[in-house]
């Protein structure tokens, strides 16, 4: 659940980082924050997709999905925290 403060300090943001899979993988936690759908409509379709992608068994399939959807990566890391607001999830 996304309290009052998650969201305040989401929305204050002033830069975004975007990581590699090194950096994704060898972190210790992972926390992701995604914006609300109301400004960023896409994120719901973005966000579904990597909820529900299967992931490949074979090597050079998954290497695949992750280069076209990198936010793949985060459902392989063991320690990930996501703080998304409810819009996110609405259709």
């Amino acid at each position: 659940m996304v309290t009052e403060a998650d969201e305040a300090e989401c929305r204050a943001a002033k830069h975004i980082l975007t990581l590699g899979p090194a950096a994704i993988l060898s972190a210790p936690r992972v926390v992701q924050s995604i914006v609300d759908a109301d400004t960023a409509p896409a994120k719901r379709e973005s966000y579904r997709q990597l909820l529900t992608t299967e992931i490949a068994a074979d090597a050079e399939t998954r290497q695949s999905q992750f280069d076209h959807n990198p936010g793949l990566w985060l459902r392989i890391h063991p320690n990930v925290r996501s703080l998304i607001l409810p819009n996110v999830l609405e259709n």
